[in-house]
């Protein structure tokens, strides 16, 4: 330890000349506990998937990493590698809440006057919640401004310099023409 001073016991310095090593003490964790929510807080889940189809085993990379946000209380959960979702300790509310999900490289999507008096499931894993691919400048909107965002790291596989895993639409680990179909499918759509 360079800088700091250091006591030890007679035993101890004895150990170290031994070459015994110096027992260090550990800390014990203090349980700390964790809010009961009232009756009058619920949930909201859901599952959210990409808007083009993929093979079973992209599946993980594809499903994970959405955001899930109700913008009114900020709470807030990501998606795991099913796509599933659940926000907690939601309050009770009748005038409705405003739902946002976005990730980089789609546009998000936003859904409005979600009442909440219980439990709420906004979609299930045969029918999730899709959002659009290929807005990869995040500007709301796929264009020819994505194409050529697109064009940079075109051809380019993981591991390459120009290279970037939000570009690479489907997650093959190359930045190719299947990238380029999936902005085509979606070209001039926007929010």
């Amino acid at each position: 330890r360079h800088g700091s001073v250091v006591s030890v016991t007679q035993t101890e310095l004895e150990g170290i000349i031994a070459g015994k090593p110096i027992a260090t003490p550990t800390s014990t964790p203090t349980p700390t506990s964790t809010p009961t929510p009232t009756s009058n807080t619920y949930s909201i889940s859901g599952f959210v998937s990409p808007d083009f189809s993929y093979s079973e085993s992209s599946k993980p990379a594809l499903v994970s990493g959405f955001k899930v946000e109700v913008l009114e209380t900020g709470h807030s959960s990501t998606t795991d590698q099913n796509g599933y979702f659940i926000i907690k300790d939601i309050p009770k509310s009748t005038s409705g809440y405003s739902i946002k999900i976005s990730k980089e490289g789609y546009l998000f999507h936003k859904i409005n006057n979600i009442s909440v008096n219980s439990n709420v499931q906004l979609s299930t894993q045969a029918s999730p919640i899709k959002l659009i691919a290929g807005d990869l400048n995040g500007d709301n909107a796929i264009n020819m401004s994505d194409i050529i965002v697109l064009a940079k790291s075109f051809n380019s596989i993981s591991g390459d310099f120009k290279y970037s895993q939000s570009i690479d639409l489907n997650r093959d680990g190359a930045i190719n023409m299947s990238d380029v179909l999936i902005i085509a499918m979606n070209f001039n759509k926007t929010n």
